[in-house]
């Protein structure tokens, strides 16, 4: 009798401890809870839980150059994948007009600040009330002209990118010759890319026979390159600081060679910096006046602009300038590129 009640007693108490246990995995919550983001920068993005989403504005020097095109898509996937909003605003290569545009996005109180600039001293007062109202900038592409003016920059070494088209043209012409170079006053990025092309020719044999500043316009630089081969048709190379600068001087070239026969044409390698699908397609015809461009990755600069941010934002450590490294893109390595997008 006793041996009975006591393995009773053991039972109630095995007993007791399933209910307990089914209690608990019953009340616990089982539900899968989707993951607030999907993009590459998944852990760095806005978690503030039902609050309002992250905003971004984007000042952007130029929304019909292709660069800027794939750069502004670049970072708003990266922006928007983790949650957060991107408002863009299109300065049109006017000054004033950005400056009232940043002027806007701190009424408008926006989280954080991107900017792709007109000019590298002309957005710095603005930048400043800015940063005085604690929004943090990431300045992208062309740097501003005061090193504390934002709180990051993110670009591509455009003085490499200038050196790469000269060695190559070095290569090519190894007597030197004549050059003529279209440039972009205004802009930083297409300064420093004129800068390292000329410095590696300083002791090559090269004379500049002209400098056209195009303000970054194809339009611009077929006019005033189809002016300058009218009276100095033989020059052996332009080198233009943008893609798109190179593309006029390719439409002129083009245009002048028309209607003549070998001997009066104008036959110059012609350089840009970019790496954009329109001047690869050109370039991918080995017959082609197109010589080479040094790929500058606006995708890489839109992604690495996002990240920097939401760092900036999470309290994280980020690097205060960030350089992605351009390569030459030619007649002999276009396959390996492709022709369709951006790198």
């Amino acid at each position: 009798m006793k041996k009975r009640l006591i393995i009773i007693g053991i039972l109630a108490v095995v007993l007791a401890i399933a209910a307990l246990i089914v209690q608990k995995v019953i009340s616990k919550d089982t539900s899968v809870k989707e993951p607030t983001t999907s993009g590459k920068m998944s852990q760095q993005g806005n978690d503030r839980g039902d609050e309002d989403p992250l905003t971004f504005g984007f000042s952007c020097v130029d929304m019909s150059d292709p660069y800027f095109i794939a750069l502004e898509a670049s970072l708003r996937s990266e922006v928007e994948e983790n949650g957060a909003l991107l408002s863009t605003k299109d300065a049109k290569r006017n000054q004033d007009t950005q400056n009232k545009d940043i002027e806007g996005f701190v009424s408008e109180k926006v989280d954080a600040l991107f900017i792709a600039p007109v000019s590298e001293d002309g957005a710095t007062e603005a930048v400043k009330t800015v940063k005085k109202a604690g929004i943090p900038v990431i300045n992208l592409d062309s740097k501003l002209s005061l090193d504390d003016s934002a709180d990051v920059f993110i670009g591509a070494d455009c003085e490499m990118a200038g050196k790469l088209c000269a060695n190559d043209l070095i290569r090519r012409v190894p007597d030197g010759g004549t050059i003529l170079i279209i440039e972009n006053d205004y802009s930083r990025s297409v300064t420093d890319a004129v800068s390292g092309f000329e410095r590696s020719l300083a002791s090559a044999g090269f004379e500049v026979r002209g400098r056209l500043d195009c303000h970054g316009s194809r339009g611009e630089a077929n006019i005033s390159v189809a002016s300058f081969l009218d009276t100095h048709h033989n020059v052996t190379s332009i080198f233009c600081g943008s893609d798109q600068m190179a593309l006029g001087a390719y439409d002129a070239v083009t245009a002048y060679n028309e209607g003549r026969d070998g001997k009066d044409q104008a036959r110059p390698y012609i350089y840009g910096v970019g790496g954009s699908p329109n001047f690869k397609s050109i370039l991918s015809d080995a017959g082609s006046l197109m010589t080479g461009t040094a790929a500058t990755s606006p995708i890489s600069i839109g992604q690495d602009g996002a990240l920097s941010a939401f760092k900036i934002l999470n309290g994280e450590k980020y690097d205060q300038e960030e350089l992605t490294k351009p390569y030459l893109i030619d007649h002999e390595n276009i396959v390996l590129y492709g022709i369709d997008g951006w790198q």
